[in-house]
This record gives C-alpha cells, sequence and structure tokens, in this order.
C-alpha cells in the first residue's frame, strides 16, 4: 500500500449568509459571528484531471463536481493533505453513513453538514485531519449567550414541529439540494424545487424602537427566493443588506441608520429588484413605513 497512488483532501468552506452574520450578529444574538459555514469535501483523485469532486450534506449525501455545489465561492479553503482511500472505498463507507444523513436527520445545531464533512475527512485521512472546532461548533457557540439561547428554543420548536408535520426537516438550508443515488456514477447534484415558507408565515411590523423577533421561518422563505436569481443580483442583495446591517452596528445612536429611504437607487436597484430581496429585509426585521422608507427593528 506504500506505493498505492494517493489523493488530495481539502474542505471548502462557505458562508451562507454571504456576509449578513458578521455584520448582523451582535445586534442579533449578542456576539460576533463571522460567517454560517457550510461545508463540503473535495476529493482530487489521484490520476484525475479537473477540480476534483465534491461530497457534502444537502437533501442527503450529495455529490457534484468540484466548485459547483454552491452558487457562491468558496471563503476558505482547508488543505488536509493526502489520503490512500480510493474512490470505491469512500462511496461504500458513504453508503454505511447515509442513513444518518438524510433530510429527516438534519438537524440544524447538532447534525448538519459540518458534522458530516468532519466524518468525511476523519475517514479519508484516517483520523488526522478533520473540519476546525470553530467552524464545527460554530452553532454552539453563537447561541450561547442569552439572545442566542432564546434563539435556540425558537429553532429547535420549529424543528420539532417540521419533523412531526412533514416528516423531514425543511430547515436543512440545503434541502432543495438533491440527493445522489451512491450506486451510481459520480454526477452533479441537480436542485429540486424549493420548498415554499408556510402560507401562515407572518413578518411581525412595528414602529422604530419597539424592536421586532426574528421570523427564521419567513427568513429560510425569503432567502430561497434570493437564491432564484442571477448571481450578480444575488450578490448585490446581500451585500447591500450587509453593508445596511454593519452600518447600523457602527453607529447605534444615529437614527438615520435604523431607517431606508425606499427612494435610494441603491436599495431599489440592489434589493427591492432582487427576487426576494423585499421579503428577506422584512425577514430581518425592517419594517415598511406608509410607503417612503423602511425603519430597522430590533437593534
Amino acid at each position: 500500500m506504500a506505493n498505492s497512488p494517493r489523493s488530495t483532501v481539502a474542505v471548502h468552506v462557505y458562508d451562507l449568509s454571504s456576509g449578513m452574520a458578521k455584520a448582523m450578529s451582535m445586534a442579533l444574538i449578542g456576539k460576533q459571528v463571522d460567517l454560517i459555514p457550510h461545508t463540503g469535501v473535495v476529493v482530487q483523485w489521484a490520476g484525475t484531471v479537473g477540480a476534483g469532486t465534491e461530497y457534502f450534506y444537502g437533501g442527503g449525501v450529495c455529490t457534484t463536481p468540484a466548485g459547483q455545489a454552491m452558487t457562491m465561492a468558496a471563503c476558505e479553503v482547508i488543505q488536509l493533505g493526502q489520503t490512500s482511500k480510493t474512490e470505491a472505498e469512500l462511496r461504500s463507507f458513504l453508503l454505511q453513513i447515509s442513513p444518518r444523513f438524510t433530510a429527516a436527520t438534519y438537524n440544524l445545531l447538532t447534525h448538519n453538514c459540518n458534522h458530516f464533512s468532519n466524518e468525511v475527512a476523519t475517514f479519508l485521512t484516517g483520523g488526522a485531519g478533520g473540519v476546525p472546532g470553530r467552524i464545527l461548533n460554530v452553532a454552539e457557540d453563537a447561541l450561547s449567550t442569552p439572545q442566542g439561547q432564546q434563539l435556540r428554543a425558537v429553532i429547535e420548536g420549529m424543528q420539532n414541529t417540521m419533523v412531526a408535520s412533514n416528516a423531514a426537516n425543511q430547515l436543512n438550508p440545503l434541502g432543495h439540494v438533491a440527493a445522489q443515488s451512491l450506486n451510481a456514477p459520480t454526477a452533479a447534484a441537480v436542485p429540486a424545487v424549493p420548498v415554499a415558507p408556510s402560507a401562515a408565515t407572518t413578518h411581525a411590523t412595528a414602529d422604530p424602537g419597539e424592536g421586532g423577533a426574528l421570523d427564521l421561518t419567513a427568513l429560510r422563505g425569503a432567502l430561497l427566493e434570493v437564491d432564484k436569481a442571477e448571481v450578480e443580483a444575488r450578490r448585490g442583495c446581500y451585500g447591500t443588506a450587509a453593508k445596511l446591517g454593519q452600518n447600523i452596528i457602527d453607529n447605534p445612536g444615529e437614527a438615520k441608520y435604523r431607517r431606508i429611504k425606499m427612494a435610494n437607487a441603491a436599495f431599489a436597484k440592489k434589493v427591492a429588484g432582487c427576487t426576494g430581496g423585499t421579503e428577506l429585509m422584512m425577514a430581518l426585521g425592517t419594517f415598511a413605513a406608509g410607503g417612503t422608507g423602511w425603519g430597522w427593528l430590533g437593534v
């Protein structure tokens, strides 16, 4: 086995919030969180060309050519070295663990894509490498504050309700990515139709200063809507929303940063003009004010 061809292994890290966590986490949970990580394990199999194959946990165990798993670029690539495992051995391992990684078993806090990546990386490296704790435990760390504990209760309650009613956990942020057949040759992940938010979902409205609850169901629905837009439109929407949140954090005493003029050209084009952009701002705690502007709540 000493002379067997060896393949390279890396963990690709993506920020599902596209910068919004870094800008808004302090206001929402009282703790700085730099990203909401999704990870995939990328293997460049010995003797192959191209970017490699990415393995990740979406609506089940998924595989895709590296770089095609997400609609955003990786914000970090963690090199784990080489493996002597073959592709056939990895696929056999994935078949063994796949019953534990389905849409129904997903848990946003304790059993997510990062836990899957850690198991795969540990298998490939013989325990020598894995997903760093700063990524693996980000949910536990982020929800350790008093505000975070309240958010945890909301998330867990929603998960329990959704599992009971849908026989699957719809909080999976990649639940609209179809799982792959592990008995078939590697193929690109094919998105299924996104799950629409519940018709019962409501958006809280209030006056500035009253504060507002973060509607996680509405937020997920809005993010899925934004996900339908073109890449540049998504980037513009997320970037503008993150900047607006950062302005409030940097200038907490200035009322002008708590209102957004509807006539603002950048806002109208990049947020209101993007599919799901208005819904995203509502879910984050904004409210319409007489059709002339927006006020920011909860900060």
